[in-house]
Formats: structure tokens, sequence, C-alpha cells
């Protein structure tokens, strides 16, 4: 009986191998192609769990301050910046911009500066709180104080190269106050806002600007998501662009008679994210907004956008009352 014969085993050619190291390549790509996505994932989810922390922060001390300040003080005694708010029978009030830092970083008192030659000025007056008197006091009162400061080879920085470790401050926070029904002193509601890099203890160049800044008025509809902002050439570009905010204010009319009785109706302003931004037309930007712009714009003639630098989130609260 004949025994067979092995067959000889056939190797891997180097067309097989070069087909492996290929697909073995395109997985490897695949996978490295995540690390930076990632990356930005992880940083993006890092910097909304320091806005809430923000929010939440500057929430209680605004509850605080506003029951301790406002609610339990005698008519006399209370902070000076709920002279702001005005009185319109059972219309809402005009809106007061809590804003310490601002005030005390030599930024203007008031947005009304920034306006359009010849456009209807705004009343958004920039006030500060009894317990914020001087810089030291804003910074500490509205800044998240909980990040440390890190130098290049990833050791924390300490104050005075010995003291206490450096806090980063890179977060800080205003609010925009509002009481819904004027003739009701004790309830206001609640917009904070979140910065995020914002310039502490200077005021830049274009930290907040209001449009158009040209002659012409903004074209949008009421309950529309399209907002176009014409702006001037010469100027910086508006700082607006996906996942940015702006805000709509359109400014009040007033009694000017020679006596004066109530206003007739206030400032109103609103807050949108902008989640597509197009250059393409000279001299103006279209910008599709999340939400639909509020009938509290109607007036189109006396609406102006403004941008706010370094603005990274914005939250409605629940209202501030007594309790």
């Amino acid at each position: 009986m004949m025994t067979p014969t092995p067959r000889p085993r056939r190797g891997i050619t180097l067309v097989e191998s070069l087909v492996a190291m290929f697909v073995a390549a395109l997985a490897m790509i695949s996978l490295l192609a995540l690390f930076p996505l990632g990356a930005l994932q992880m940083g993006q989810a890092l910097k909304d769990s320091r806005c809430a922390d923000t929010a939440i922060n500057s929430e209680s001390l605004m509850r605080t301050h506003w029951q301790t300040n406002v609610v339990e003080q005698p008519a006399g005694s209370q902070d000076a910046f709920i002279n702001s708010f005005g009185t319109y029978a059972n219309n809402p009030s005009d809106p007061v911009f809590i804003d310490p830092i601002g005030q005390q970083s030599a930024a203007p008192s008031n947005v009304a500066s920034l306006s359009a030659t010849g456009a209807t000025p705004f009343t958004l007056t920039r006030q500060t709180l009894s317990v914020t008197p001087n810089f030291a006091r804003a910074y500490r009162f509205c800044t998240l104080l909980d990040d440390m400061t890190f130098d290049q080879g990833g050791a924390p920085v300490m104050t005075g190269g010995t003291g206490p470790v450096e806090r980063a401050g890179r977060y800080n926070w205003s609010a925009v106050l509002q009481r819904p029904v004027s003739t009701n002193p004790n309830v206001a509601d609640l917009t904070v806002l979140v910065f995020d890099g914002r310039a502490a203890g200077f005021s830049p160049a274009n930290a907040e600007v209001a449009y158009p800044n040209v002659t012409g008025n903004l074209s949008y509809s009421v309950g529309g998501t399209s907002l176009v902002i014409p702006y001037d050439q010469t100027q910086p570009r508006p700082l607006l662009g996906k996942g940015r905010w702006v805000m709509l204010t359109t400014a009040g009319t007033a009694d000017t008679s020679t006596s004066p009785t109530t206003p007739l109706t206030p400032t109103r302003i609103s807050f949108y994210r902008a989640v597509s931004v197009n250059d393409e037309t000279a001299g103006q930007l279209t910008v599709e907004l999340q939400s639909a712009i509020k009938p509290i714009h109607a007036s189109v003639a006396t609406t102006r956008a403004v941008v706010f630098a370094g603005l990274a989130e914005v939250f409605e609260r629940p209202s501030l009352t007594p309790q």
C-alpha cells in the first residue's frame, strides 16, 4: 500500500500581505481619528459642566441677595439697582443688566452708547450690586473659582510663587432681571449669562457691539428664525458664529410730556442661539436662529442686536420670589 505524499502547505503571498496591511492601516487610521473627536467632545462636556456650575452658583447668589437686600429691606434701604426697573402699570418692567465685572472693568455704563448712529437709544442700563463695590469683590462674587491654573508642564501655578494655588477665573457671569409685573416689587424673572474667557479687569475693543452699526435696520419676521444683521465693513466682522448667542433689544416708549405720568411700554430683550451664520453677502450676516423671534420685537425700527464676546451660555432660571 502506497503512502500518499503530503502536499506542501501554501504560504501567504506578497499580495495577500499587502492587502492585510492595508486593511489594518485603515482600521488604525479610523481609530486614530476618534482621539481628536473624543478630545473635542470631552472639552465641550467640560465646558458645558463648568457653565452649568457657574449658572447654579450665580442663581444661588442672586436669590440670596434678592431676599436679603430687596425683599427684607424697607423702601429706601434696598439695593440701588431696583430704581432702574421702572413702573408700567400691569406690564413688565424694564430689564436691568446686573454685571458687576463689566461695571468694574471700565466697560460702557450703558449699552446705549454702542447703538448705531441715529438709532433709538437702548435703556438697558448696566448695574452692579451693593456687595460688589470694587473689582476684587466683583471678581470673587461673579467668577467660578473652582478651576486651578496650570503651567505648561502641568503643575499648578502658585500665587506669588509660594502662595495658594491660583484660580483660573475662566468663567464669569452676569444676570438680567425683569419684573413680569412692574408693580409687583418682589418678583423678578432671572436670566443668567455665562461667559467663557471674558476679560476681567479691562474692556477690550468689540467686547460688546450693537448692530446695525450702519444706517439701516435689522431684517427679520416675528415668529421666524432668520435674522439679517447689516454691519459697517470698515469695522471688524461681528463675533457671531455657530453656537454663539445674540441679544435682541427693542426700545420702549416713554411719556415725554411736560407732566409725565406712567411710561407707555418697557424695553424688551431676549436671547437667541445661532445655529448657522452666512457672510457671503458683503456687509451683512444672515443668521439662522435656534428658536423663533418673539412678538415683543415687532418693532424692527427700534430693535438692535447686541453681540457679546465670550458669551457661552444663557440660562433662563425660575423667577426670584420672596421665598
